[in-house]
C-alpha cells in the first residue's frame, strides 16, 4: 500500500503499523478456547480505523489495476437501478 504518497503523516503510519504488528486472538466454540493464533493479515473488525485503512487498500488496488490495463473502469455511473418487489 501506498501510505506515504498519500499525504499521510510518517509518525501515524509508524503507529498504525504498530496496531497491527506481531497481533494475536483466539477463538471461543462450544466454550472451549482456542489456542492463540497469530493474525498476519486483514484488518481488525472493530478497528474504528478499519474503514479507512479498507478504503486506502481499495483505492491502492484501484490504481494499481488501471496503471496495469487500459480496459478496465472503475466507478458507479454504468450501474442501474433495479427495482425489487416484496
Amino acid at each position: 500500500m501506498q501510505l506515504t504518497s498519500s499525504n499521510i503523516n510518517w509518525k501515524l503510519i509508524t503507529k498504525t503499523n504498530s496496531l497491527y504488528d506481531r497481533n494475536k486472538s483466539y477463538v471461543w466454540k462450544n466454550n472451549m478456547q482456542s489456542g492463540i493464533l497469530e493474525i498476519n493479515n486483514g484488518l481488525r473488525q472493530d478497528g474504528v480505523m478499519s474503514p479507512k485503512l479498507f478504503m486506502l487498500a481499495m483505492d491502492d488496488a484501484k490504481q494499481t489495476l488501471e496503471s496495469r490495463t487500459s480496459a478496465l473502469h472503475f466507478g458507479y455511473d454504468q450501474l442501474k437501478l433495479v427495482e425489487l418487489s416484496t
